[in-house]
């Protein structure tokens, strides 16, 4: 039997949500960083989000929960190529 492993996407909204409730709960924490928290939870949840926004967003918030600069650049490539394969699933008249 094959295991079945999380997508990325998946990974990325645990992740955040992780994070966000970390925020809530550090004292001290700043609005807008408690706000960056909340936002990346609500990016990972919308595919179409994820399409749509700046690499550096996404990179950016990866970096802000302490992934390494490179590391997080591919988690991107990974998610997007995710992200992309998803939405020509959905939307096969979008390939020519």
């Amino acid at each position: 039997m094959s295991k079945s492993f999380p997508s990325i996407q998946e990974e990325l909204i645990a992740l955040s949500e992780q994070k966000y409730q970390e925020a809530l709960s550090k004292p001290g924490m700043k609005p807008n960083e408690l706000k960056l928290a909340e936002l990346l939870v609500q990016l990972f949840k919308d595919e179409d989000k994820i399409r749509q926004v700046p690499m550096t967003v996404i990179i950016g918030g990866l970096v802000f929960y302490g992934i390494r600069y490179r590391k997080s650049c591919e988690i991107y490539e990974k998610l997007m190529e995710e992200v992309n394969r998803k939405y020509v699933l959905i939307h096969p008249d979008s390939v020519e």
